[in-house]
């Protein structure tokens, strides 16, 4: 299985790094972008080809899910159920809303969207 495709020209180490400063660490991309050229490897890219890596971790991470619900909901059942916990953040003047709404007890995303307000 490839895990970059061959016109795909971003490592899966890079898009995990900017999936994570993205949605864990809940950097603008401003933000990232700076992280990126201030970091050891010095990799300047454009704004919008961090937002296009920020959307394909997104995706990878549905398709994991996709691949694994029988697992997490296996998961969740064993820990007697679930606490909703919901978030949502924007982007400055995008006008899009990520929304993600997670079980708080066993942290495993239930969803994760990405609409208009």
């Amino acid at each position: 299985m490839e895990i970059v495709g061959k016109d795909y020209q971003v490592t899966y180490d890079l898009i995990v790094k900017v999936g994570e400063l993205r949605y864990q660490y809940f950097r603008q991309l401003e933000e990232v972008q700076t992280f990126l050229k201030c970091s050891e490897a010095k990799i300047g890219l454009p704004l919008s080809t961090i937002g296009m890596i920020s959307k394909r971790y997104l995706l990878l991470c549905k398709k994991y899910h996709e691949k694994n619900k029988v697992k997490i909901l296996d998961d969740i059942r064993a820990n007697g159920g679930y606490i909703l916990h919901f978030d949502g953040s924007t982007e400055q003047k995008s006008g899009k809303i990520s929304f993600v709404l997670k079980d708080s007890l066993s942290g495993h995303a239930l969803l994760s969207e990405r609409n208009c307000l």
